[in-house]
């Protein structure tokens, strides 16, 4: 049987608010090489971009800062490449912000699926061309490094200052399914100090609100026992799959409760049982 009990939107409230709050976004900084030291290249030179190693399951911004050099301000475009452009490189994600002289300039963007351990390239580009943006010239990151000049020519020693930003709510899959028999739930990106519960309808996707945010389930709705992750962030459960589900659709959503009263969604997912 699905390790569940029946629920209305009022028991969970009741159950989570006793110990936590309302949702907070867990946007954290993936990548960084903050020194800024040395003017490391202007925006008025073409093909400016930094490598990095991906270390979180997505991204939904980047930045520079700019030296306390050249200009006062200019609008800049941060954009996010599998690869550089003269290799084909597609650009996933791009956004626009004013950058000032001296300041760290970020953008945002939806969330991108991104590889842990893949490199990637944050490309800036400016309007005005008298920014110059910071860095350091003696290799402070080990995950990547500058390209400048016309055609994107490495500098294997030299870092630009930047960050990249990754969303840290949870990611829920069905993972393994065998309709008539058992179907396997797995949440990613999990803290260590947290627990997750996951909601399962067959009555909609909602949305219902709640003080955790709307949730993609319409009540009444199934509830599974709160699991803890293991040590890769992950929680993975099995649960039965009765023959009666077939032609049903399953609408769920998951629940982290953080430490501190920090509580994330995970995306919603729908699933047509065959």
């Amino acid at each position: 049987m699905l390790p569940t009990a029946r629920f209305t939107l009022a028991a969970v409230a009741a159950l989570a608010l006793t110990a936590f709050s309302s949702p907070l976004a867990a946007q954290t900084i993936d990548q960084e090489q903050s020194g800024a030291s040395v003017c490391m290249s202007g925006l008025w030179n073409i093909d400016l971009a930094q490598s990095f190693t991906a270390q979180g399951l997505n991204s939904v911004g980047g930045g520079f800062k700019m030296h306390n050099s050249g200009g006062s301000s200019e609008t800049v475009t941060i954009s996010l490449w599998d690869d550089l452009p003269p290799l084909g490189g597609t650009m996933l994600a791009s956004a626009s912000a004013l950058a000032n002289r001296g300041e760290w300039v970020d953008v945002f963007w939806n969330p991108v699926d991104i590889t842990p351990g893949n490199e990637y390239f944050l490309l800036i580009e400016g309007t005005a061309l008298s920014l110059c943006v910071g860095g350091e010239p003696s290799d402070q990151y080990a995950g990547g490094h500058v390209y400048t000049n016309a055609g994107f020519q490495p500098f294997p020693a030299f870092d630009f200052a930047f960050r990249t930003f990754s969303n840290t709510s949870p990611i829920l899959n069905l993972i393994d399914v065998m309709p008539g028999s058992f179907m396997t739930f797995e949440i990613l990106g999990i803290a260590q100090d947290a627990t997750v519960i996951t909601l399962v309808s067959l009555n909609g996707n909602g949305p219902t609100s709640s003080p955790f945010g709307d949730l993609a389930v319409t009540a009444p709705f199934l509830m599974t026992p709160a699991f803890p992750p293991n040590a890769q962030g992950i929680v993975s459960f099995t649960s039965t799959m009765p023959p009666s589900l077939s032609g049903e659709t399953l609408s769920m959503h998951a629940i982290e409760f953080e430490s501190g009263g920090v509580t994330e969604l995970s995306n919603p997912l729908v699933f047509a049982v065959p």
